[in-house]
Parts: structure tokens; sequence; C-alpha cells
């Protein structure tokens, strides 16, 4: 277009998010690392829901899974906004600081009346 100008956006990392078949046949796992500056905005929750859309709607999953530390709070909260259940606590040793040891393995089943993934950002 003549005369237009173009804007610039600046590009940044809000953080990873991924889905992983690391768990076994039938299972995925969705792991995800947020950006301190990025942190309390919404968005590894909105994230974590499209993903979680998106590897139920695969073929074969049964179960998808987020697997946290006990100490990460904002992780747990977040699984369970997305509708995961605490299925169980695992004991490991610490590999961070502030780790606690205790893994909470969050699980999401298979549901027959699943919309389908819309992501909005």
């Amino acid at each position: 277009m003549a005369g237009a100008s173009r804007r610039t956006l600046p590009v940044a990392s809000l953080g990873s998010f991924g889905l992983m078949t690391r768990r076994g046949p039938g299972t995925i796992e969705i792991g995800y690392g947020l950006h301190v500056d990025a942190v309390g905005h919404g968005h590894a929750t909105r994230a974590v829901d499209a993903l979680s859309r998106v590897a139920r709607q695969l073929e074969g999953v049964r179960t998808v899974v987020i697997y946290c530390d006990e100490a990460n709070v904002r992780s747990a909260a977040i699984a369970r906004r997305t509708g995961y259940r605490l299925a169980r606590v695992e004991r490991r040793p610490p590999e961070a600081p502030g780790e606690s040891g205790r893994i909470m393995v969050w699980e999401l089943g298979q549901e027959p009346d699943l919309p389908p993934c819309r992501i909005e950002l």
C-alpha cells in the first residue's frame, strides 16, 4: 500500500509450552515454563487450556497430565483452573532450588462433549 507505514511490534518470549509423549502410550504430558515478566496475566492458563484441548483430540490419547513440584503453587493453580484433578504425589530428589521433591501429578481424562480447540491470544 502506497504511503502506509508498517508498525513494528516488539518481539518477546512469554515462555515455553509444549506437548510431550514421554509418559507412555495413550498419555500426553503438557510442559510449560513462563518468563517472570509474563507471570500473572493469564498467558499460561490460556496456553495450557488450548494445549489440553489439542492433546485430547489426538488419536489414541486417553489421559493428559501435568507434573509439578508441590512448591510450585502457581503451576498447581493453572492445573486446577484448567480442569485437571490431582491424581497422586510422587517423591523424587529435588532438581532445582526451591523444589520440595514432592511431585504432583495432575490428570485430565477424555470428555466426549469437548468443544474444538480455539486459541485466542
